[in-house]
Parts: C-alpha cells; sequence; structure tokens
C-alpha cells in the first residue's frame, strides 16, 4: 500500500539496502544521516530481514511486526502455515529486532482463533486488524513510564517450538499435498451437504453468589452528590449494603470485568 501522500511534507531518506537475497544492510552514509536525528524508535514496514548497525541507529531500536506466533512461526508467508497445521491460534508480536531472526525482545503479543478456511488471506484479516494498536500502545508506554517499564512488561522469552527452523513460501508439491486431500473431501461432501442456520444461546444465571470478590482500595467517594462512608472499604456482597451508606439518595455499584460501574437511578428519599 502507498502511504506517500499521507506523509507528504514529512522529511524523508531514500536507502538503496547492501545484500543479497533475504537480508539487508543499510550503507554507512545512510546510517549517518539516522543517527543525525537522534530517533528514539524506528518502525519497519519495509526491506527483507535487517541486520548490521541499523538495529542500533535508535535509542530503542527498531520495532517490527511479525504476523505468527514467534514460538512456534519463524519465517513466513504470515499465517499459512497455521492452516496447513491445523494450529488453532495464529500470532502476532511486536518486537525489537536483532540478529536472531523473529528471535528479539517481544513487547507484546496477541493470539487470534485461526479460520477454518484454504485461504491465508481470510485468516489474516482478523490478526491484521486486531493488532494494529500495538504500537502506539507500547510508544504511549514508553513516553510516560520509561523503557525499563516497557522492557519489565515484555514477553519472557520461550524455547522456539516450530517444526521447521525457518518457515518458507510453499513449494507446488507442498501445496499439492495440503490442498489435494481437502479438495476431495469437499467434493465428496458435496452432494450431501445440509443448509445452515446460526443458533443464539443465551444462559441465564441465578442465585447471589458472587463470581468473584472486589475490594475497594480508597475509604471514601463523592459521586453525584453522594458520598459513600467508610463502610464502603470493606468487601463489596451485595448491593443492598451499598444502597444502606448512600445516604439520602439510592446508587447501586455494580463490578463488571474487575471494573467498578456506578448507576444512579432517579433521586427519591430512601424508605426510613
Amino acid at each position: 500500500m502507498d502511504c506517500s501522500s499521507l506523509l507528504a511534507g514529512i522529511e524523508s531518506i531514500e536507502v538503496e539496502p547492501i545484500g543479497k537475497k533475504f537480508v539487508h544492510r543499510f550503507p554507512a552514509e545512510a546510517l549517518e544521516k539516522i543517527r543525525s536525528k537522534d530517533l528514539d524508535v524506528i518502525l519497519r514496514f519495509g526491506f527483507n530481514i535487517l541486520s548490521g548497525d541499523i538495529l542500533t541507529a535508535a535509542r530503542y531500536g527498531v520495532w517490527s511486526y511479525h504476523h505468527d506466533d514467534n514460538d512456534f512461526y519463524r519465517g513466513g508467508p504470515p499465517h499459512f502455515w497455521e492452516l496447513v497445521e491445523k494450529s488453532p491460534l495464529s500470532g502476532v508480536i511486536l518486537q525489537v529486532l536483532t540478529e536472531e531472526l523473529d528471535g528479539g525482545l517481544v513487547l507484546c503479543k496477541s493470539l487470534f482463533t485461526t479460520e477454518q478456511t484454504t485461504s491465508a488471506s481470510v485468516n489474516r484479516y482478523t490478526p491484521y486488524w486486531g493488532s494494529t494498536d500495538m504500537v502506539i500502545r507500547k510508544l504511549n508506554e514508553l513516553h510516560r513510564c520509561g523503557w525499563d517499564y516497557v522492557k519489565a512488561k515484555s514477553i519472557p522469552n520461550s524455547p522456539y517450538q516450530g517444526k521447521r527452523k525457518i518457515y518458507r513460501t510453499p513449494t507446488n508439491s507442498e501445496m499439492k499435498g495440503w490442498l489435494g486431500p481437502l479438495i476431495l473431501k469437499k467434493a465428496v461432501e458435496y452432494p450431501f451437504r445440509k443448509k445452515t442456520v446460526q443458533h443464539w444461546k443465551i444462559a441465564v444465571r441465578t442465585g447471589h453468589q458472587l463470581l468473584f470478590e472486589f475490594r475497594l482500595m480508597w475509604t471514601s467517594l463523592t459521586f453525584v452528590g453522594l458520598s459513600l462512608r467508610k463502610t464502603t472499604s470493606g468487601l463489596i456482597r451485595s448491593r443492598s449494603s451499598i444502597k444502606e451508606s448512600a445516604g439520602r439518595f439510592s446508587t447501586t455499584i455494580t463490578i463488571q470485568n474487575a471494573a467498578l460501574e456506578l448507576h444512579a437511578p432517579k433521586s427519591r428519599p430512601m424508605a426510613r
């Protein structure tokens, strides 16, 4: 995708990388220009495998997406071999590049359900869109909390568990071995296909026992003119205990996804 129109007016440097096949290095004059900008981070969206001094040209390195789970898939194409090997999950990581292929510092990782399809493009759709916030999220953490915090929040390294050392573009024979049985199966099942209908299921939970307990960390809270007294610093066990301490008006506190939500109904005096 050509984004040059979106970056019009921003200073740019054209670089002709040094190297053959899969590995690219930057020439000395390009490195000098880049270092003169005193950059915090370089984002990689092009080139092949970067190697050499460019990896340390920015204060916090070169950040790059890897559209696969690096614990199982190193190389490419993105989100293709998960389909071949029937992996239930397809991953995306944001990493700081090193000389080791897909073995750098993993700043964050997301996992997505692998689609039941033979199209790699279909399987890429959700991971591509679902990971668009990674860079801005980590840059925000870097700005607010510093590099030590970002490193402390990184994903710990684990042994590589892939079936191949490096995954590469499949050959014709590999494609035939994968697609052949699938096409044959679909051809056999096609005459016996049935119309599918989506079914929705709704579960209703009864009873008053909480799924979990959440301890308030403050001793007082003011909300819409209401003051919840110290009695709310204990465990929330029922809504009624909150109503009793809410004073003149009725206020309900509920807990959802480990976050507090305040709902203030119409103001009315409580029964004495």
